[in-house]
């Protein structure tokens, strides 16, 4: 009788979003820092200042310096 490895349950995380594009690499990183800076821009010209670009577009630097630099994608 052959013994059945378990599945790891799946833990959601409200960063998931977050610790995909910092996996992302080289790409992924400019991806979303061209989204925060357009994001951002159409805010300001809509009279409105939103939190998170300035968040994203660190994120996708984190991740783009990572590509770079070769770091694993494993995390």
């Amino acid at each position: 009788m052959r013994s059945k490895k378990r599945a790891k349950p799946q833990q959601h995380s409200h960063f998931a979003v977050e610790k995909g594009i910092l996996n992302s690499g080289v790409g992924g990183g400019i991806l979303a820092m061209f989204i925060a800076v357009v994001w951002f821009i159409l805010g300001l010209l809509n009279n409105w200042i939103f939190y998170y670009p300035p968040i994203l577009f660190i994120i996708g630097l984190i991740a783009f310096i990572k590509g770079l630099v070769g770091g694993d994608s494993d995390d």
